[in-house]
């Protein structure tokens, strides 16, 4: 059974990837101009480098695209980690969003999101799951002469946790500035409601986006400071491809330093 949805998997990544390939070619015959909203891409990480450097490689496709005041988007990641045992991990997230235009500059948005990582190697144990969590949120963003201003308040649920019969509930809310000279600039407040009602930390994000070349950096931490998240990414686009680099570093009191690097190309149709 473990095999089988394996081998499922597996075949449903290679089929997306000559979906995308079969498409493209279809609107390169026609003549048309301007993306189709889907997007290839290959990343290749190399593990907790501080610790051990593993090397993974993850083919994925994603579609986005909005239809009248409709967002979809839809993304599959299939991610194998040559380790000993190798490990195996297929992501998959759907998101729907609709904007209701209220006011003069003044949009409500009314977002969907579910994303699901399946463990297919090695099995889960007893005790184990998958993961998934639904997430639900409102945006409110605000046109202005130096940019858009918006907040955002989600209910994220995790109905899979990784173990059994265990579900959690959090509240976040996070402001976010997105000016026209591309700088753009995030700050998250994270709660716990289940299962227990908390405090549980901060997240800051600071981007530019300058077209040849976009870059980012997140700043992550719990609610003591104990654990600090700090992000880097680095990307440059020509035309339709994507080259990208980035990184997780993790410092915690408790544990030592991780250094998860990784590197890839994308490119959108």
């Amino acid at each position: 059974m473990k095999k089988s949805v394996q081998r499922k998997a597996a075949l449903l990544v290679v089929f997306t990837m000559i979906a995308v390939s079969f498409v493209s070619a279809q609107e390169g015959e026609d003549g048309a101009d301007g993306g189709i909203g889907l997007t290839g891409g290959i990343e290749f990480g190399f593990g907790n480098v501080a610790d051990k450097a593993v090397i993974g490689i993850t083919p994925s496709a994603a579609y986005e695209n909005s239809f009248g005041n409709f967002d979809v988007f839809a993304e599959l990641d299939y991610t194998a980690a040559f380790d000993d045992p190798a490990a195996h991990d297929l992501y998959i997230e759907e998101e729907i969003g609709y904007n209701w235009g209220l006011i003069e500059s003044g949009t409500l948005s009314i977002i969907l999101n579910n994303n699901n990582t399946f463990r297919l190697k090695p099995e889960l144990e007893d005790g184990e799951t998958h993961a998934g969590t639904f997430e639900p949120s409102l945006k409110w963003t605000q046109g202005m002469g130096f940019g858009d201003l918006w907040l955002q308040a989600g209910l994220p649920v995790d109905y899979l946790t990784g173990v059994k019969d265990e579900t959690a509930l959090g509240l976040y809310t996070t402001l976010g500035w997105d000016s026209t000279f591309g700088l753009a600039a995030e700050f998250a407040l994270n709660f716990s409601i289940k299962p227990e009602s908390d405090f549980a930390g901060l997240g800051f994000k600071l981007s530019y986006d300058q077209g040849l070349i976009y870059g980012e950096a997140e700043f992550l931490a719990d609610k003591e400071f104990k654990t600090i998240g700090i992000n880097p990414e680095i990307d440059v686009n020509l035309n339709a491809f994507t080259i990208y680099a980035r990184a997780e570093f993790t410092i915690a009191e408790d544990s030592d330093t991780e250094i998860i690097p990784a590197i890839g190309v994308k490119y959108s149709f």
